[in-house]
Formats: C-alpha cells, sequence, structure tokens
C-alpha cells in the first residue's frame, strides 16, 4: 500500500519530536530494533532518540484528526503511545542515517525524503492506520432479547447454549460457552450470567465501548420514561470480552446498564430501528456524529439521580443543535424544528433557562435554581422530567424518524383494570410538556 499525503504529514510532525541528543526539553527513549517484522526477540541493534513532548503531541493531534476514526475514541497519550511504538517497530529504516550522528535538529530536518516515504508507507501499512476489526463483546443483564438482531456494526443476541456471537470458527466456538461471563470454558474465576449479549464489530476496546453507550441509549429510549429511572437491587455487572487474532481477552468495566426494575425486551418490532442505528454508527457525516453522541449522552444520563441528570440531558440538546456562537437559540430552533407544535414553546424557553443557571455555574445543583421551584409552581411539572421528555422525542424522530417506538407498559392491563376499580387515579402523570 503507497502512502497518502496524511501519512507523509503525519511522518513528517512525527520526525519533527525527535533528536539525537538532549537538548532542552528532551526524553530519552531507549530500545532495540530489526527489521520491520523482526520479532521482538531478534531485534539485536539498539537505538537512543529523544522524544519533545509538544511537537509529539502536534503530531498525535494531528493523527486524532485526520487519521482512522476509531482514534477519535482514544486518549491523546494512547495515539502518542502507537506512534512511539511505529518509531521503535520501523526504526531500521532511519538506523543507517542516524548511527553516530549527535545532531541538535529534528530529524525531519535532515533525514532524507527516500528515508520519510519509506516510513510514510510503513506508516500506511501499520494498526495506527490500518487496524484489524475485532469482535467485542457486552454482557448485558435487564435486557432480553427475544429475536436475534444481526447488523453489520453490531449485533443483539440471548445468552443462550446454541449461541455463539456469530463466530463460525468451530474451534474458537468449541471453547466458548454464552450462557456465562467470561464466556471461555477454561474460565476458573467467579462466573457471572447474563440475560443477553451485545456483539460489536471495532479497531479499538475504547471505540467500541463508545459504540456500546450509544446503542445502549437507543435502548433506553425504548423504556417508559417513568420506568427508565426505577431501580431493583438486582444484581448487574459490566465486562468485556475481546475476540481479536491473539484470542479472548476480557476485562470487568463498570455496570453497563443499572439494575433496572423491568427488563427492556428486543424483539421483532424493534428489528427496523436497530437497523437504522446500525447503518449510522460508523457513519462519519458530521449530522450523524451529532446524533450518535446524543445517544451517548443520554446513556449516560441513564443511571443518574435526577439532579445530575439535568446537566447531561441539557448536553443531549447541545449535541444536536448546539451552536456556540448562539447556544440557546439554536437549541430553540433546533427543537421547534423537530417536534413543531408538540412543544410548548414557553415551557422550553423556561427550561432553557434554568439550563443556562446550571450550565454558566449559578446553580451547581439544579435545585438551587430559583427558576426550579417557579417551573414547578406555574406547570405542576418537574422540570428535569420535561427536559428528558423533549430530550427523548428529539432523539426518537432526529435519529430514527420515529421508527424507535416506546415499548408497551408490562402493567398496563393491572392499572387499567385497578383504575376502573377506583384503587388507582385516572390520571397517573402531571400535565406534559409534549402535547398529547
Amino acid at each position: 500500500m503507497r502512502h497518502n499525503k496524511i501519512h507523509a504529514q503525519t511522518i513528517e510532525l512525527l520526525l519533527s519530536s525527535i533528536t539525537m541528543t538532549m537538548g532542552d526539553d528532551g526524553a530519552k527513549a531507549s530500545f532495540f530494533y530489526g527489521r520491520p517484522g523482526t520479532p521482538h526477540w531478534d531485534r539485536r541493534m539498539g537505538a537512543d532518540i529523544y522524544y519533545h513532548f509538544v511537537e509529539l503531541k502536534l503530531a498525535s493531534l494531528f493523527v486524532r484528526s485526520n487519521g482512522p476514526s476509531y482514534l477519535r475514541a482514544l486518549a491523546i497519550s494512547d495515539i502518542t503511545s502507537k506512534l512511539q511504538d511505529f518509531i521503535s517497530s520501523n526504526f531500521w529504516y532511519l538506523g543507517d542515517e542516524t548511527f553516530a550522528k549527535f545532531r541538535d535538529e529534528p530529524l525531519n530536518q535532515w533525514i532524507s525524503e527516500a528515508t520519510k516515504d519509506n516510513l510514510a508507507d510503513a506508516l500506511s501499512r501499520d494498526v495506527l492506520f490500518a487496524p484489524k476489526i475485532e469482535l467485542n463483546l457486552f454482557p448485558l443483564i435487564p435486557v432480553v432479547v427475544r429475536n436475534v438482531f444481526e447488523g453489520d456494526q453490531f449485533s443483539l443476541s440471548p445468552a443462550s447454549s446454541g449461541n455463539c456471537f456469530g463466530i463460525k470458527d468451530e474451534h474458537i466456538v468449541k471453547h466458548l460457552d454464552a450462557t456465562r461471563f467470561p464466556p471461555e470454558k477454561s474460565f476458573k474465576g467467579p462466573l457471572r450470567r447474563p440475560q443477553s449479549w451485545l456483539s460489536v464489530f471495532s479497531a479499538d476496546k475504547k471505540e467500541a465501548l463508545k459504540v456500546r453507550s450509544s446503542i445502549l441509549g437507543a435502548i433506553a429510549l425504548t423504556s417508559l420514561p417513568k420506568h427508565r429511572h426505577l431501580f431493583s437491587g438486582r444484581e448487574v455487572f459490566g465486562g468485556q470480552c475481546t475476540l481479536g487474532d491473539d484470542g479472548l481477552s476480557y476485562s470487568f468495566e463498570p455496570n453497563h446498564t443499572p439494575p433496572c426494575m423491568y427488563d427492556i425486551v428486543i424483539s421483532k418490532s424493534d428489528a427496523q430501528w436497530l437497523q437504522i442505528l446500525s447503518k449510522k454508527i460508523n457513519d462519519p457525516a458530521k449530522d450523524v456524529r451529532r446524533q450518535m453522541i446524543g445517544l451517548e449522552y443520554f446513556f449516560k444520563a441513564w443511571d443518574n439521580a435526577p439532579s445530575d441528570r439535568f446537566p447531561i440531558l441539557c448536553m443531549v440538546l447541545e449535541a444536536l443543535y448546539g451552536d456556540p456562537q448562539n447556544a440557546t437559540q439554536a437549541i430553540v430552533d433546533g427543537v421547534q424544528q423537530t417536534l413543531g407544535a408538540q412543544i410548548s414553546n414557553a415551557r422550553l424557553r423556561v427550561i432553557l433557562q434554568l439550563r443556562g443557571s446550571v450550565v454558566h455555574g449559578r446553580a451547581p445543583d439544579v435545585y438551587d435554581s430559583s427558576k426550579y421551584p417557579k417551573y414547578y409552581k406555574k406547570y405542576k411539572a418537574d422540570p428535569i422530567s420535561d427536559l428528558e421528555l423533549i430530550a427523548a422525542a428529539c432523539l426518537r424522530k432526529t435519529v430514527f424518524d420515529d421508527k424507535l417506538l416506546v415499548h408497551v407498559d408490562p402493567n398496563a392491563d393491572i392499572i387499567k383494570e385497578a383504575q376502573a376499580a377506583g384503587r388507582l387515579p385516572r390520571r397517573l402523570n402531571n400535565q406534559s410538556i409534549l402535547s398529547e
């Protein structure tokens, strides 16, 4: 594979961060190297170079902005480490020109163009720019999958004995058991039992976690508002399994979902919106990326207390409609364009005024704002709940074109019967900010 301008510019920036002497701020790096592709144990030549971290960080920022999309899920320190690994693995190309040369100038000023081209070619083939796609598995507890969904970027499946995550390699399948976490049959530690699995194809574990967040944010949208934050004492757990060329690895991240009182059931009726989401997950278009970020924020709000939830829900609307030059008006215009006459304009503006108090530091806690009790008194409703209704409606319309429907209340028949018998009031909710 021949390099392009991005590979060439990356090499130029990377070499500008390296000298053969310490200078004023150089950080020494010592390593052994050999011909590219040589295993570590057979690298017999040693090198001492000095990195200058301002220039190195600029190289990392350039790669993050212009390289493959998965890099935008990584911290700058992760990308910096990958660039340093690339240099040590490919120093062979620099060896002849740098041997016994103790020059103060950065390498980009005196290394030949032919060597830079060789490095750029190597970079185009390196895992940094040509990553291997791996399967990442996330165990889910309060999500029940009745009908398997298989999309281009992710899948959802039940934790049944016949499920092997769509893996075709029988040699791998025989070592796995989808009814347990970790799913490796030889694992001797404590086992947990998920109800379902989310499988994500990704170039990096951290990118897979961000994709997971957007997917679970969408799944949270299917739950009734009154159930979304109704939690039980059930045990939930996190964790991530990655299946790559080196086999199966696993880690134990925090819980993927809160301990929902009621299971979220994925069935055939969810197939259409799941397909829409699968097509959008890795779409590089700017408006689609904003939608995925909005879902990610909605996921982050899921397991928070109401006062902590409020600023995160504000970020959902910022992600969808925000404009740094005209933040509040941009959100008002965006919400009204999305929801039209369905939204109460007056109430929306009061909520955004409350948002201003929280976001701009006048009220560290939403309850500290004088606007909170005023809103409650005037509209007989919680502005936090109203904001969540707005954010959810905008996500369903913008991301899914209203193809994602809220699931039916599992207690609907019981509630209806109790209302008819006079054991429950006929109106269970305050007046919604969204017109009925």
